[in-house]
């Protein structure tokens, strides 16, 4: 029989770093010992070099917190669910309890409560909750720069080994049998699509511990509420039947799926800040992959506790801060700035055909796109200039077509363009000035950096080619 764990606390820094990440071992047989004395942290201390005490004052800084039972118990993790959140720790603590009572899952998940900078006591109810329960726990925050929703997601998932992923909202809670049903439903290349049943203000205060562990909160869904998602789970089932290249879509605060699928592409991109459009980029993104959605809406579905509006939230979505991010031309499936951070020698580019001015080639593009690549290489962007000879290949995620001289242009090669950066020599005042911000404008616009509008939607262009 192996030995029960000591519970001990610690911290672990490293040198010249600010970050800091705090690791509770509790013994599920003396939790009541999680506390220590002085004398047993000092003693766990000088048996481990580098770990210095870690006090209450110390969690006001945390990175991380990890909690387990046995390195056992660990290996047998296969799903992780996480948690996002930001200074709801009332909320949270609803959510936490009602992720406690899941059943039918065996405690083979793990929780990450990945934190987007609260400066109030999330960390330590997130300590609370992890003595309490037999299940790892971890804790996952960063400084608060405004709402970043994303960001919370891909320090959640870089925070677990876990196969499995599912993601929920910190003031969504879930019934008691929400982790079987996507267990149950998990295939290969399929992200589950839940959504969440929004309780009213006086239903969200009157959700105690006890109704939380009766799983009565599901009771007080109003029936336009029920109704909604009904009608929801509709709309995805037709979808699917008729293979819409697009939808159903995919609500982040309630979802579910393999890792390898989230790799794919590059988890969610940070270029989002502030409420909204995430949740749509990431959908569109697995559908370019190969991942299909499929609603299981008709099984479980998660209750969002009412809150005021979040301050980035626009009026109308259409409205919304991230919107124009969202509309771009040209999605890359794998990010830029996603769970990975790809350089850009890490895009696969194709410079098509070959420039009636290629010397200029080497002033206007990053030399790792100018280097030879085998014709069967796939590529994310394929690079135009005109004029010159080739054409589009139709199989690249976004089409850019560099314009030096607007003679002899077509609109045929125009409509094939996602996006059309111009320059004209002759007409510049300062050539070589130029030559470097459309240098500058061409690697923004790979990158994600820069939002440029669509080749169809350009007037000046559409003017000149007569689109």
């Amino acid at each position: 029989m192996t030995a029960p764990f000591c519970p001990t606390a610690w911290m672990h820094r490293t040198e010249g770093s600010p970050i800091t990440t705090a690791i509770l071992e509790p013994d599920r047989q003396r939790k009541a010992c999680l506390q220590g004395t002085a004398e047993r942290l000092a003693d766990c201390h000088d048996r481990h070099n580098r770990i210095a005490l870690a006090g209450p004052a110390d969690f006001a800084n945390v990175t991380a917190v990890v909690t387990c039972d046995t390195e056992q118990h660990m290996s047998t993790v296969d799903t992780a669910i996480i948690v996002t959140t930001y200074e709801r720790p009332a909320s949270l603590e609803k959510v936490l309890l009602s992720i406690a009572q899941q059943r039918g899952v065996r405690s083979r998940f793990e929780l990450v409560v990945a934190d987007d900078g609260s400066r109030d006591e999330t960390a330590d109810l997130v300590r609370r909750f992890a003595a309490d329960v037999d299940f790892p726990v971890r804790f996952v925050t960063h400084e608060h720069q405004g709402f970043h929703a994303g960001r919370c997601r891909n320090e959640g998932v870089r925070a677990t080994t876990a196969s499995y992923l599912l993601f929920l909202d910190g003031d969504c809670l879930i019934p008691p049998y929400h982790l079987a049903e996507h267990h149950s439903r998990r295939r290969p290349g399929v992200a589950l699509a839940s959504h969440c049943c929004y309780l009213s203000r006086e239903a969200s205060a009157a959700v105690t511990g006890h109704v939380i562990r009766s799983g009565g909160f599901a009771a007080m869904a109003s029936v336009s509420e029920l109704r909604r998602l009904a009608k929801m789970h509709r709309r995805a089932w037709y979808y699917n039947l008729v293979r819409h290249p697009t939808k159903p879509k995919m609500f982040s605060g309630d979802m579910s799926l393999w890792r390898n699928d989230f790799l794919r592409v590059n988890g969610f991109d940070e270029n989002f800040r502030g409420w909204g459009g995430e949740d749509d980029d990431f959908r569109l993104r697995l559908r370019q992959a190969g991942v299909r959605i499929q609603s299981i809406l008709r099984r479980t579905r998660s209750y969002h506790l009412w809150h005021p509006p979040v301050p980035s939230k626009a009026p109308r979505i259409r409205d919304g801060p991230n919107v124009p991010y969202l509309l771009r031309p040209g999605r890359l499936t794998r990010c830029v700035n996603g769970l990975e951070k790809r350089r850009v020698d890490q895009i696969q580019v194709r410079v098509i055909g070959a420039a009636a001015r290629p010397e200029v080639l080497v002033d206007l593009l990053p030399q790792a796109w100018l280097q030879p690549r085998r014709a069967d290489a796939a590529a994310e962007v394929e690079i135009l200039v005109h004029p010159g000879k080739g054409r589009f290949s139709g199989q690249a995620e976004l089409n850019l077509l560099i314009i030096l001289d607007e003679s002899r242009i077509t609109r045929k090669l125009v409509r094939r363009a996602d996006v059309v950066l111009r320059w004209d020599a002759m007409s510049a005042e300062e050539p070589r000035q130029q030559l470097q911000e459309l240098r500058q404008a061409i690697v923004s616009c790979v990158m994600g950096r820069r939002i440029v509008p669509a080749a169809k939607t350009d007037p000046a262009l559409r003017r000149a080619v007569g689109v």
